[in-house]
């Protein structure tokens, strides 16, 4: 079998998550172009999943639907809010680094100043929604598994989710400097940090938890 993601988040999810789980649901917050370090392509391929796919850079994007055209796409980013926003677009090897300009963590905005040319940095506006408007497009329910990787937004989704509405099993979010209020956030709303692979924490709800914690 063939895993994708950059650390093995596919392959620990798949083995000690979802060892049997056919024709789940998830949704990909940051899916790039849907082959680099992608969370979600294994499931896909492997185990006939359907999702969304969410990616605000055009560039990206274009390459999104070609990569992965079985998926729901959306050239849009989310956060909290809905409406357009400034958006940094980095062009080159670390197209990934790009971001909502009002949510790139100061250590984020060194790195990309140490190590991105200017000419290769450009600010855009993109189309901004928040999980709400999402969950009415879709109709959705619950899903399996979220991923989400959005350079410094992630906790802002986290903090406007609608729980009330949505169940998840499994969380994929990255926390690329150590942001402990995610932790405290999906602790408080049930779920169960499982593992740290590279930048990602994998959250699972205690219902799935084999004590049922």
């Amino acid at each position: 079998m063939k895993y994708y993601s950059q650390h093995g988040q596919d392959q620990y999810l798949h083995k000690t998550l979802f060892p049997n789980r056919r024709d789940g649901f998830f949704i990909e917050f940051g899916a790039l172009d849907g082959l680099l370090d992608s969370n979600t392509l294994f499931f896909e391929q492997q185990l006939g999943w359907s999702g969304i796919l969410i990616e605000p850079n055009p560039d990206a994007f274009a390459l999104l639907k070609r990569h992965r055209p079985a998926c729901q796409l959306e050239n849009i980013a989310i956060s909290d809010e809905n409406g357009m926003l400034p958006f940094i677009k980095i062009a080159g090897n670390f197209y990934g680094w790009s971001g909502l300009e009002c949510n790139l963590e100061p250590q984020h905005r060194q790195r990309i100043e140490q190590y991105i040319q200017p000419q290769e940095i450009h600010r855009i506006m993109v189309e901004v929604h928040d999980l709400y408007w999402l969950v009415d497009k879709y109709g959705l329910t619950h899903v399996d598994l979220i991923s989400i990787d959005t350079e410094g937004t992630e906790e802002r989704i986290m903090r406007a989710f609608p729980w009330q509405r949505l169940t998840v099993s499994v969380f994929c979010i990255e926390n690329n400097f150590d942001n402990y209020n995610i932790s405290d956030l999906m602790a408080n709303h049930g779920y169960i940090k499982t593992a740290r692979i590279g930048t990602d924490d994998i959250f699972v709800h205690r219902s799935l938890m084999p004590s049922g914690r």
